[in-house]
């Protein structure tokens, strides 16, 4: 049933995201007056369609997406090749009104064509000449006609004035801009109803709400603080000898299970008037290599018992339950640099995955393995590279605790903001990771496959937390679409951009070949992270 919710939660989620960034490239280009053919949601074979005016209104079987057809080229003009032979139909003033190029459909009058302009670039009436039976015959177009490539398949003439690239630069720049603006608008609306659910966090130490369980390797563990007998409302007052006076003091576990060399603290809380003292194992994330763990279940393991945290400690080979017994550095060009760590702990591990000195390096970690002793090469991410890593943190301890939260209108507005900026920070941070980092590559990006596991992963953590997850990937769609790449709307706006800057159309040849190019590239890259998507399940 949780697979079902989240199949629901997927399609709907992608097809309002990818369904409204081509809604903002129609509505700006029927303002131009464009000739729109198609609006659709949803991918392949139409399901139901209604026309309405000059545009098919449909829903397609494939429910991934959606799309725009706007015209766009002299189409008709090159299919009406010379001496080519069609059909047409005529009305009451001679004039055509249906242009025939299929031999599955009657026509009042067929002949070879002499000459042609129904593209009307100069501004001139279109019209075609006829060869019939050896006399040529002038006849006028309706600006309206339908051509006919398939029986019963009509394509209204698009004459130059209504196609996308008579517009003027600014036109075109709005709508290929529309689309990711369409995104970006969507993205706050989203904010603002997730900054509604969630309310504004309390500053007091007092516990809203916890984490009971969690799983790792398919077995559900107890968050830490539930483990050690925490409830809501309790009001932490210390950690060790810390004093605790807002609730961010809490973040002090951190520091305290690092400095003190200890994989445990004392928290301190007030409960119905009553002080009283625990003791809590937090959980430890070491995001440079992708791992956490610290659970009392394995401490008394001779070594760092893991679990995965990243898909980069997967394809660096560590496996979960994996217990890491040593680190070694090898400095290729400086053996001074060398380092090596004896692990028989959590402390031991985090004092080496902090250690600055390798931060960003290849390590050798070695594993035992279920008895078995490896040695895996290990790339580990910089301090800077976490940064831009959504969600990702060098080192951090959690008890599985959340303050209160308290309806706030206004702060719906801050919130929204705050997590507008964060989602364009970190998806224009890791995209410059693909460029500048060794660690981040083609195979750590998400196709629909992925997208599915983070989605599924977004409603574990409730309706509030989907609804923000849908934002960020709504930024997300909108970013990657504005890349200068071409085939992209990106890659149109620059060749807007080098017209503005020449005074000189772009030959819409070279164009279309690039478009086409970058599309089929595209697509072959979309197979290829789809394939990695499926092989990470």
């Amino acid at each position: 049933m949780d697979i079902v919710i989240a199949l629901i939660a997927f399609l709907f989620g992608l097809c309002l995201i990818i369904s409204l960034h081509e809604l903002g490239h129609f509505m700006f280009a029927k303002k131009y007056n464009v000739l729109c053919y198609d609006y659709s949601i949803g991918m392949g074979p139409l399901i139901y369609g209604k026309k309405k005016g000059e545009t098919l209104y449909g829903i397609r079987a494939i429910p991934l997406g959606g799309f725009v057809a706007m015209a766009d080229g002299a189409v008709a003009n090159d299919l009406l090749e010379k001496d080519s032979e069609i059909g047409i139909k005529v009305n009451e003033n001679n004039i055509i009104t249906d242009i025939i190029l299929t031999d599955q459909m009657p026509s009042d009058i067929r002949g070879k064509v002499v000459d042609r302009d129904v593209y009307c670039m100069e501004g001139n009436a279109p019209y075609i000449i006829l060869n019939i039976d050896g006399t040529e015959t002038n006849y006028e177009v309706d600006i309206k006609a339908n051509v006919y490539l398939k029986k019963d398949k009509p394509m209204q003439l698009a004459p130059y004035d209504r196609c996308f690239e008579s517009k003027t630069k600014w036109q075109r720049f709005v709508m290929l801009f529309a689309g990711p603006g369409m995104n970006f608008i969507l993205a706050i609306f989203l904010f603002i109803i997730a900054g509604l659910l969630v309310g504004k966090p309390s500053t007091k130490p007092i516990i809203g709400s916890m984490e009971e369980t969690y799983k790792l390797d398919k077995v559900e563990y107890k968050y830490p603080a539930f483990e050690a007998g925490l409830k809501k409302g309790d009001q932490i007052t210390k950690i060790n000898d810390k004093e605790v006076s807002k609730w961010n003091d809490i973040s002090i576990i951190t520091d305290e299970i690092k400095s003190t060399n200890t994989l445990t603290v004392e928290v301190t809380y007030v409960r119905d008037g009553i002080e009283a003292t625990t003791t809590l194992r937090p959980m430890i994330v070491l995001g440079n290599i992708g791992v956490m763990g610290n659970l009392e279940e394995f401490s008394d393991a001779d070594g760092a018992t893991i679990f995965i945290y990243t898909t980069k400690a997967q394809k660096a080979g560590l496996e979960n339950k994996d217990v890491i017994t040593k680190i070694e550095y090898i400095d290729k060009k400086d053996s001074t640099k060398d380092a090596s760590w004896e692990i028989h702990s959590w402390s031991d591990l985090i004092g080496a995955l902090t250690d600055e000195s390798i931060n960003g390096k290849e390590l050798k970690v070695t594993v035992n393995r279920a008895g078995e002793v490896k040695t895996l090469d290990v790339p580990t991410f910089s301090s800077s590279e976490v940064k831009k890593i959504k969600d990702l943190t060098l080192y951090g301890a959690t008890i599985g605790v959340s303050p209160k939260y308290h309806f706030d209108f206004l702060y719906s507005f801050v919130y929204t903001f705050k997590s507008f900026g964060k989602s364009i920070s970190s998806v224009w941070g890791t995209l410059g990771l693909l460029f500048t980092s060794k660690n981040v590559g083609v195979k750590d990006l998400s196709g629909p496959v992925g997208i599915f596991s983070l989605i599924k992963n977004s409603l574990a953590g409730g309706f509030a937390n989907y609804i923000y997850f849908l934002g960020f990937l709504s930024v997300n769609i909108g970013i990657v679409n504005l890349l200068p790449i071409p085939a992209l709307d990106g890659g149109r706006i620059v060749f807007v951009g080098i017209e503005a800057v020449t005074r000189k159309k772009v030959n819409k040849k070279v164009e279309d070949w690039l478009n086409n190019i970058v599309f089929f590239l595209l697509i072959g890259l979309f197979i290829y992270i789809t394939i990695n998507d499926v092989l990470r399940l």
